[in-house]
């Protein structure tokens, strides 16, 4: 299941969110992601820094993420290590490789993590959802686990790099009931 790479990438991001001086972490609700059901995640998507956030949470699961992320170094090779699925944009065959792999996770208890807004809002509303996690979850018999990330926004904005600095940015990861 790959269970030590995941468990990696969220030991770093747990780090790197501790000592950022910028940045205080939440999370509420963590009690309904049980460690022993295996999920469709879905969660709201609002900044690169959502991906460390959802590491905080030490739970397992594999998130579904645009191909082109797996090629950036390190970051993409330990994507490949942890089996994380990877999507193009726009292609129907390979959105149905996407769901088959995905699948394959649920059966063998991964959890899948899907952004259902397929990117990340610019103005901090949700953007329509794609189909794509609610058929999964339906096809499989796994239930929808909601997660409401909130402050990464504020703290690292679309299109950069540059975290804002005026004071800490509290960030949250609220898991609702499944």
């Amino acid at each position: 299941r790959r269970r030590f790479a995941h468990w990696y990438a969220c030991v770093w991001a747990s780090h790197y969110i501790k000592f950022c001086p910028f940045w205080e972490m939440h999370h509420e609700g963590i009690e309904h992601f049980d460690k022993n059901e295996a999920f469709v995640i879905v969660a709201n998507h609002q900044s690169i820094a959502d991906i460390m956030v959802m590491f905080t949470t030490f739970r397992q699961f594999r998130w579904v993420s645009k191909h082109t992320v797996f090629y950036v170094p390190f970051m993409g090779w330990m994507m490949k290590m942890a089996n994380y699925v990877g999507i193009r944009r726009g292609d129907p065959k390979s959105r149905e490789k996407m769901l088959r792999a995905c699948k394959n996770h649920l059966a063998i208890g991964n959890s899948i993590m899907i952004f259902p807004e397929g990117t990340r809002s610019e103005d901090q509303q949700l953007r329509a959802f794609k189909r794509g996690a609610f058929q999964l979850a339906v096809d499989t018999g796994h239930r929808v686990l909601p997660i409401l990330l909130d402050g990464t926004h504020d703290a690292l904005p679309k299109d950069t790099w540059i975290f804002r600095n005026e004071g800490k940015s509290a960030l949250k990861v609220r898991a609702l009931p499944p």
